[in-house]
């Protein structure tokens, strides 16, 4: 069993266009996430997009590392990095970020829920799809967070898992799921994999959020 360490615990939008949600409305949804080489998500440049804090981070417990960093310390880097590498590489003033959306809620704690805690739960499970409503109480706390902001779509990284290979290095996995608020419903999900280490790095965190820049323009 790995050990999770948590924070607090095609009907895309028109015009964008993503492989694997096919223009076909008679294909069936994939059954699990994908891999984001296979699922670009290009379509979405220029459109206002809110990206998530990342929800959790679970580290296999075979790995036996020790000495690491406090995980809200984990996450909070990677939101940084994720946001520096998405600001350089898609330079969209319409999208907003982490630290942007956790200072909002903050100044609306009558209503918003904090960024960092949100109820994802569903969206962790291996039978999520796209076209899958969302359930309350997310549903409800995403589209609070979309009111409070100018945006169509949130992109929520919901899990960052360090997971064993067979050559027994860790390699870092990223589950990311796009929602539309508006429709309470699931647009897009997929893994980003970093490379593999035999030891715990922050250096991990530039490698991941170019990988998730990768998603949406060319290196």
């Amino acid at each position: 069993m790995a050990t999770i360490i948590a924070r607090g615990g095609v009907r895309l939008l028109t015009g964008i266009t993503v492989v694997a949600l096919s223009a076909c409305h008679h294909a069936a949804p994939p059954p699990s996430a994908v891999s984001p080489d296979a699922q670009r998500l290009g379509g979405i440049v220029g459109q206002p997009l809110l990206v998530a804090p990342v929800q959790s981070v679970k580290i296999a417990p075979e790995l036996a590392w020790t000495g690491l960093p406090r995980s809200v310390d984990i996450l909070a880097a990677l939101d940084q990095s994720l946001t520096d590498t998405l600001r350089t590489r898609l330079a969209d003033p319409q999208w907003v970020y982490a630290a942007a959306l956790i200072e909002s809620a903050k100044n609306n704690p009558t209503y918003a829920t904090d960024p960092r805690a949100l109820s994802i739960q569903a969206l962790k499970s291996t039978k999520l799809e796209i076209a899958q409503r969302l359930p309350e109480p997310l549903a409800s706390q995403l589209r609070l967070m979309l009111a409070l902001h100018d945006g169509r779509l949130i992109l929520i990284p919901v899990e960052l898992r360090f997971e064993r290979s067979v050559s027994g290095a860790a390699h870092p996995v990223l589950h990311l799921v796009l929602v539309d608020p508006r429709l309470s419903d699931v647009r897009w999900l997929g893994d980003v994999t970093g490379a593999e280490s035999r030891a715990f790095s922050k250096s991990f965190t530039a490698e991941m959020a170019a990988r998730v820049a990768d998603l949406f323009v060319a290196k």
